[in-house]
């Protein structure tokens, strides 16, 4: 938040205190593409464990499938903005059947149950920003974008 400011609904850009950009886009692609890679290593890591009791009957399962199998593309940059989605909704959909038996109060019992929230959020803001640089996907926008010969 330091490199890329407060966003558009805090109260310093409503009361005009905003300077925008602290440290320019360019700052602001790098940290991005930080958080990226860090939340795909978290993620990859996250899902490891549950892959030992394997059974393709549970959602647990195949939730860990994902968060293996999606954390390294991740990590990479590749087809961020799709991933990123289907993760948030994974991070959506364990909030709700794991969590919120307890309500939304009762989530914040456990520290596990505060990370399906703060996950689903991140990977939808990872979602709308892209991936940062360095990424596979802008690898592929800059190659896309040069003309034939």
């Amino acid at each position: 938040l330091f490199l890329t400011g407060p966003g558009v609904w805090s109260l310093d850009r409503l009361l005009k205190r905003d300077a925008g950009e602290p440290f320019g886009s360019r700052w602001v692609a790098y940290a991005l593409g930080a958080l990226r890679i860090a939340t795909g290593f978290m993620f990859f890591f996250h899902g490891l464990p549950k892959l030992g009791g394997w059974d393709p009957t549970t959602l647990r399962s195949w939730a860990s499938v994902l968060e293996v199998g999606v954390g390294p593309i991740f990590v990479l940059g590749l087809f961020t903005r799709p991933l990123a989605f289907l993760l948030s909704g994974e991070m959506a959909f364990a909030y709700f059947i794991n969590h919120w038996p307890e309500r939304f109060w009762g989530s914040f019992v456990e520290p596990n149950q505060m990370a399906a929230i703060m996950n689903c959020f991140l990977f939808l803001f990872l979602w709308a920003a892209g991936p940062g640089a360095p990424s596979l996907d802008g690898i592929r926008k800059r190659s896309a974008a040069q003309p034939r010969r």
